[in-house]
């Protein structure tokens, strides 16, 4: 199980991941919830989030995340906490949520920062910028 997750997770950093994945991610998921660190488990939910947001069910998207996101708190995972937020946040601004986004991308943000991250920092930084040049109707 821990080479799925492993090759899970770099289908997930090439942004490679597909509704093929499916299967796995709740095999994942399924496993973790009764064997794993809280760490992998969480990975396993935010993959999981990742699928339900590819086959447009934001809902489930939502509710994965969201379970990713507690675990990830309870057990001080700040690095997969920030992931979580970028996820959040594009599931919310690919549904045109701008006002939600933004709390979001902007949580990613700090953790980024806080991390020393300079790419995923930077990242957030032009996805606020994004937000707030839809918000503000900039057109140029």
């Amino acid at each position: 199980m821990y080479r799925l997750l492993v090759e899970t997770e770099q289908d997930y950093f090439h942004s490679s991941i597909t509704e093929q994945h499916f299967a796995i991610c709740d095999s994942l998921c399924r496993y973790y919830e009764d064997h794993g660190t809280p760490d992998k488990q969480a990975k396993a939910l935010l993959f999981m989030g990742n699928m339900s947001s590819i086959g447009n069910d934001f809902p489930s998207a939502v509710q994965w995340y969201m379970k990713a996101q507690s675990q990830a708190e309870n057990h001080s995972l700040f690095r997969l906490l920030s992931l979580i937020c970028r996820e959040e946040g594009d599931l919310y601004f690919n549904q045109r949520m701008l006002d939600d986004c933004l709390s979001y991308y902007q949580r990613y943000y700090y953790l980024s920062d806080a991390a020393h991250d300079l790419r995923r920092t930077a990242y957030a930084t032009f996805e606020m910028g994004r937000v707030y040049t839809i918000l503000q109707e900039v057109d140029s």
